[in-house]
């Protein structure tokens, strides 16, 4: 049993390490064990706001994620280095009184030398416990260094996406009009700096996949108003375009468009896990051509509509891939829905129905 006890405690210490590591140091390979914890805690949270009705109450889901990191990998290392000491607690010499030198003395002895606190109480009387000790201190220290490191990293990130969203909420990029004037104005320039931030947002998810539990109180400041102002930006660069954008914004159009396919995918794979929140009311019609036809007509685009041209080619897989996007992240977060084909054709509903719980 002893073995048995070093054996497990290794491997535990081994694999909250690892996963630590990748959290902290990896740009873009995911914790398996830290990405479990952070759902599930934000399911939790996501839980108890639809049971109180109480959408506000998802605003601690980022916060909370981040402290559940800590607290998992802290209880790893305690624990882990619990049972490692456990065969040997004998092998301490305490001023203090251990009982039957079981689990919990060895549970104390772990959170003594995690923390480092130096009581003087305990102290290895054997060279592998000693060199243990030291490890589990190192271990310590590195963990609060390490939780540190990753919060002052987290938080200004945080900030960037909902200023990026708020940025594009301002410019009211939304309503197709006004994304058309935005690009009449802006021209070239303008798309390549909407689409900078775009690419800004997305590798700070994947570098920081905690971000994307921090949820604004305000939709304006959300992720998905980053999303949606961008796919109406693109929808209308790439399909209605107006005459100040030339061939170098028509492949800027493009690449917006592939970038945001490529985080649609990323979402659908690591957090809507195929819960796209549709309704009836979020389906693009079988004739893509009716919406984009509407597109054109509202931004006074003057390029022909001819349906299965070249020019019509991908507008209906586009308005698919978004739609779903957009209803999965409304309904993950709570958020009022406004179907995007609604948006193209000028027929926002403003009363929207809450979300559904999943």
């Amino acid at each position: 049993m002893g073995t048995l006890a070093v054996i497990v405690g290794v491997i535990i210490v081994l694999v909250v390490a690892l996963d630590m590591g990748l959290v902290v140091l990896h740009p873009t390979v995911q914790g398996p064990i830290s990405h479990r914890v952070t759902r599930m805690i934000w399911r939790a949270s996501r839980g108890l706001a639809v049971a109180l009705r109480r959408p506000r109450l998802l605003i601690f889901g980022g916060p909370l994620t981040t402290v559940g990191l800590l607290f998992w990998w802290l209880a790893g290392f305690w624990i882990g280095f619990a049972l490692i000491y456990l065969p040997f607690i004998g092998h301490f010499s305490a001023s203090v009184h251990f009982g039957h030198k079981g689990f919990f003395d060895a549970l104390y002895t772990s959170a003594t030398m995690l923390t480092t606190l130096g009581l003087g109480e305990l102290l290895p009387t054997q060279d592998a416990m000693r060199v243990a000790v030291v490890c589990e201190a190192a271990t310590g220290v590195g963990t609060v260094s390490a939780a540190i490191s990753y919060i002052l990293s987290v938080y200004p990130l945080a900030t960037q996406t909902r200023a990026h969203a708020l940025y594009l909420s301002d410019l009211e990029l939304v309503d197709p009009r006004a994304a058309a004037q935005y690009l009449d104005a802006a021209g070239d320039s303008g798309l390549a700096e909407i689409h900078q931030r775009l690419i800004d947002g997305h590798q700070s998810l994947r570098r920081f996949p905690v971000l994307y539990y921090f949820h604004p109180d305000r939709e304006a400041e959300s992720i998905k108003r980053l999303l949606e102002s961008a796919a109406v930006l693109c929808a209308v660069a790439r399909w209605a375009p107006p005459d100040a954008l030339t061939h170098y914004g028509h492949r800027l159009a493009e690449a917006l468009r592939s970038t945001l396919e490529r985080v649609a995918r990323d979402y659908e794979t690591r957090y809507i896990a195929g819960r796209s929140g549709r309704t009836t009311e979020d389906r693009v019609p079988d004739d893509a051509a009716v919406v984009l036809a509407a597109l054109r007509r509202d931004t006074l685009a003057t390029e022909p509509v001819t349906t299965g041209s070249s020019a019509d080619a991908g507008f209906g897989e586009f308005l698919t891939q978004m739609s779903n996007l957009l209803g999965g992240l409304a309904n993950a977060h709570l958020y009022p829905r406004q179907p995007l084909a609604a948006r193209f054709s000028g027929s926002i509903r403003t009363n929207a129905a809450p979300p559904r719980a999943c």
